[in-house]
């Protein structure tokens, strides 16, 4: 039974079942499917719309559920022939070869569709194969063929969304200096802590709600230009992602603090603040000048994928992202939810219970034997011990 029978079969018992009110459910259910799919009814099936989403993985989605990326793929199909689709997916097959990042029943699909190519003028192509075909094509051109990006970027940009905002400058930079100086004061301690990127995000989108509610929208002018303090518009993504990328840029600690630190304690060297700040900036600005020059290769291409980078995506779409949420949680409640539990959880291992920082639970088999601490031990041991600790600052060091 296909998922559209199945669809109406439940709309069908809930009218049959028990009378005006199951109607009543099933009408509603009827209406929300119907206003999910009439954007595409036009041009496909619900069969080819939810044959297409199993296809990328999605076997338990509904037409009242599409999810966005899907919904976006099917917009921009009119646009490509299926002379273009072709062409697109065998570029494609040589240029993804052996990208593990793309699921080898994918990549096989690709394949069989492109050998599909002869058979246009001869026998015909199958209904369900042309609409793959065009469909993967579009999911290339227009998105990305990788699902993970799919789920966290959005394929389209409003350029009317503000960005380099004074606010989104000022809190980047004030957590910039807190957060950089913290990181690199502890950065010698012996389970290091810091002020990674997630943490700074939900200081940032704290900061800038209550930056958008609270500081009147003054205006400042320098040199015949004015600046605003503030903008008559709530705290947006954009600028989350700005201040964030700030930050992240500067949240390390300085490559050549390890050099500085040697030289004094090891060598007893004397040199100013000058040469430490002109050392450490210029090892910066090489970073920063070799980034630029490997743009070409590890950010333009379609293959440069960062995983790192997805997560901090996410984040900010879960805090401000548009999500059009139908049933189950969605990714603001859930965020929120795993960081109270995660914030609860992390004072039994550092304050409450410290037995679970270092978890040497192999050593309690006999305490007495020197060569099982030794081997075992996670304190003065190799630490040699599968589970040795509950605590992620040390799982982590």
């Amino acid at each position: 039974m296909s998922e559209t029978v199945k669809d109406k079969v439940i709309i069908d018992e809930k009218v049959s079942t028990k009378g005006t009110v199951d109607y009543a459910e099933g009408a509603e259910y009827s209406e929300r499917l119907s206003n999910h799919s009439s954007d595409f009814s036009q041009w496909y099936t619900d069969e080819q719309i939810l044959h297409f989403m199993k296809k990328l993985g999605y076997e338990n989605r509904t037409l009242y559920d599409i999810p966005e990326d899907v919904a976006y793929i099917l917009k921009k199909m009119p646009e490509l022939t299926l002379e273009d689709s072709f062409k697109i997916l065998k570029d494609s097959i040589i240029y993804f070869k052996d990208d593990e990042n793309i699921p080898h029943d994918q990549y096989e699909e690709w394949k069989r569709l492109v050998d599909l190519e002869d058979l246009d003028s001869k026998e015909g192509i199958d209904e369900y194969d042309s609409f793959d075909i065009r469909a993967f094509a579009s999911a290339i051109k227009f998105h990305s063929p990788y699902q993970e990006v799919r789920a966290v970027v959005d394929p389209e940009d409003d350029p009317t969304i503000p960005v380099e905002t004074f606010r989104a400058y000022f809190l980047a930079i004030i957590w910039s200096v807190i957060g950089s100086g913290f990181n690199e004061f502890f950065s010698h301690r012996v389970v290091s802590i810091s002020l990674n990127t997630p943490i700074i995000q939900m200081f940032l989108y704290i900061c800038g709600k209550a930056w958008a509610k609270t500081i009147p929208c003054w205006t400042i002018t320098i040199r015949g230009r004015k600046y605003g303090i503030n903008i008559d518009k709530p705290w947006t993504q954009k600028e989350q992602m700005f201040s964030t990328l700030l930050y992240a840029i500067c949240q390390g600690a300085f490559y050549t603090h390890y050099n500085i630190l040697t030289q004094k304690l090891f060598y007893h060297s004397a040199f100013s603040f000058g040469y430490q700040f002109l050392l450490s900036l210029s090892v910066q600005f090489i970073g920063f000048g070799f980034a630029g020059i490997l743009r070409k290769f590890v950010v333009y291409p379609a293959r440069a994928l960062w995983p790192t980078v997805m997560p901090t995506i996410a984040i900010n779409k879960a805090l401000l992202g548009k999500e059009k949420h139908e049933s189950g949680m969605s990714r603001y409640k859930f965020f929120f939810l795993t960081f109270f539990i995660m914030f609860i959880y992390n004072w039994f291992p550092t304050y409450i219970i410290n037995i679970l920082n270092t978890f040497n639970w192999m050593t309690w088999i006999k305490p007495s034997n020197i060569n099982l601490a030794n081997i075992t031990g996670g304190v003065t041991g190799l630490g040699i011990n599968p589970i040795s600790s509950f605590d992620w600052n040390v799982i982590s060091f």
